[in-house]
């Protein structure tokens, strides 16, 4: 008889693992976001618009970069929402605007999209 119950016993645990584990919530599936990696540096340069330089020397034009004067005369720079700085250092992920046909290097300056900013370095004094 005891033998009986071992042998139960083995095939219950196992089952009833089973079962426990495969209750709760289903998870999201969640589309991974665009890496945030990429160090630039805020320039504002007249005629050129708001423009990104990377480490590298690389220049990127963000699109849904804004250029906004103040009523004192002051010019306030915005990218993606966030507000920068002139010389500033930001770190950013982006995308290729849909004016570029490629991403080779060919080119001096590239059209881009900033889809993230996750730190904002202040500018030193």
């Amino acid at each position: 008889m005891k033998k009986i119950y071992t042998i139960y016993t083995y095939i219950l645990i196992p089952f009833l693992l089973l079962i426990l584990t495969s209750c709760g919530e289903p998870e999201d599936i969640v589309a991974p976001q665009a890496t945030c990696d990429t160090m630039a540096t805020v320039q504002n340069e007249l005629g050129s618009g708001i423009r990104l330089v990377l480490e590298d020397g690389r220049i990127l034009s963000p699109t849904n970069a804004k250029i906004i004067i103040a009523s004192k005369g002051e010019v306030d720079l915005e990218i993606g929402g966030f507000p920068v700085k002139e010389g500033q250092q930001i770190i950013i992920g982006y995308a290729l605007a849909a004016g570029n046909l490629s991403a080779d290097n060919t080119k001096s300056e590239k059209k881009i999209e900033v889809n993230c900013i996750v730190g904002v370095i202040p500018k030193a004094p």
